[in-house]
């Protein structure tokens, strides 16, 4: 049996110091995930290809931290034991 979990989160704010962000990297590139980023004075942008999918991630530095600024939404599925699809 197929089950999908969905959370949404308003008015959710989300702050990381640079080292974090250059960890999230590093994870992404072990897991096998292409992406690129660019950096600009006000912004840190992340992309990430997820299969036929395009993510962008996008940081608006404040001081000497990034807040993750935009809409993201994200679906995480579970299969039962002994199911598969």
């Amino acid at each position: 049996m197929n089950r999908s979990y969905e959370v949404e989160y308003c008015n959710l704010e989300l702050r990381f110091d640079r080292r974090q962000i250059q960890n999230l990297l590093r994870e992404l590139i072990q897991q096998g995930y292409s992406l690129y980023w660019n950096e600009s004075d006000h912004l840190f942008t992340v992309s990430v290809r997820t299969g036929r999918k395009l993510l962008k991630l996008r940081f608006q530095r404040i001081l000497n931290r990034y807040k993750l600024v935009g809409d993201y939404w994200s679906r995480t599925r579970s299969w039962r034991s002994g199911s598969k699809s």
